[in-house]
């Protein structure tokens, strides 16, 4: 009995080692690839095998080396592996992308390498396949929310610091993290103010960039984000890229600012029925003259957040819609 149990375990161990489809240079699928996935870090270890899974995708190119699809997915296990069967025909050639999006790794639109499939038999003789080896993913930049102003502040001076959460780590601190940064005003295409734009932390490590007098004005809506770039040279030769949502602000209001009230269909503005007097339209086609209107607080004092106001119309042809800042984006077409 003890002989036959020894005889089944030698049986059973012998068998394992094959039933765990190991990729190497001779086991490749057929018509496909295979690899593993590695993470870099700037600090030690600076090569380690992921610990949660990481999508791969292969998109098939032409001989001028654009993507003409179809696109092929797999996702790494434990020990970093990755598959692709029979995804194409002696000598296609394919773009490799590897990603972690909840990691901040790699990217789903920038490739990190390409295989081409070698020929078919008799010229290559097994799998005809391509084994990969090890392929590295790179991070990207951390999300980097708006720290000053914050997202629907109220009342921000003329004059201040822009901040933003620094997109950086440990595992990043190696890297060199640029920002762009967007800007418009309300009902504005979202314009590039800034690019590649250094951190300059401040003494909490946020990012910071100085809002000079000019470039905002009272009574505007602003929106705003920021993108984190960390560029890879060859073979990649591109950014990663992670994109912050938007943020909006509205700077301190001037009693004496004439402003255009937009309706809630977004075609229209408030006027004056008479261009002047107690009645009001919303028809206008577009903010100025009988348009314009002076917000007063009704408790007097200036217009601050929370106040109660009532718009007052003010016969004079001035457009809050004044055309592109010097820096920092368009000014807002209307306040409302």
């Amino acid at each position: 009995m003890r002989t036959r149990f020894l005889l089944l375990l030698l049986v059973l161990l012998s068998v394992t080692p094959l039933a765990a489809q190991t990729c190497n240079q001779v086991n490749v699928p057929y018509s496909g690839a295979c690899g593993y996935v590695q993470k870099f870090s700037s600090v030690s270890p600076q090569f380690s095998i992921p610990t949660t899974s990481y999508s791969v995708k292969a998109c098939k190119r032409n001989s001028q080396g654009q993507e003409t699809g179809p696109c092929y997915f797999a996702n790494t296990n434990s020990g970093g592996e990755f598959d692709f069967y029979s995804i194409g025909q002696p000598y296609d050639a394919f773009n490799v992308y590897i990603w972690n999006d909840s990691e901040y790794y790699g990217s789903s639109s920038v490739p990190v390498t390409a295989f081409t499939l070698p020929p078919g038999p008799p010229a290559c003789s097994g799998p005809c396949g391509v084994y990969m080896g090890w392929n590295t993913a790179y991070p990207r930049p951390l999300l980097s929310p708006a720290v000053y102003p914050a997202d629907h502040q109220t009342d921000t001076p003329l004059t201040f610091t822009l901040k933003w959460s620094n997109g950086s780590n440990a595992a990043r601190s190696g890297l060199q993290i640029v920002y762009d940064l967007y800007a418009h005003g309300y009902g504005g295409a979202d314009l590039l103010e800034a690019s590649n734009l250094a951190c300059n932390p401040d003494a909490q490590g946020n990012c910071t960039l100085a809002v000079t007098s000019g470039s905002v004005r009272s009574s505007e809506d602003w929106y705003w984000h920021v993108v984190g770039k960390i560029y890879y040279g060859n073979p990649i030769n591109n950014y990663f890229t992670t994109t912050n949502s938007e943020n909006e602000f509205t700077t301190l209001t001037d009693p004496n600012r004439l402003v255009a009230f937009l309706t809630a269909d977004y075609s229209h503005y408030l006027a004056g029925a008479a261009c002047g007097g107690s009645g009001l339209i919303a028809t206008a086609l577009g903010p100025g003259g009988c348009s314009n209107m002076k917000v007063i607080d009704l408790n007097g004092g200036d217009l601050m957040s929370g106040g109660m106001s009532a718009p007052s119309l003010v016969g004079m042809t001035r457009s809050t819609s004044t055309g592109p800042l010097p820096q920092y984006g368009r000014r807002s077409p209307s306040i409302n």
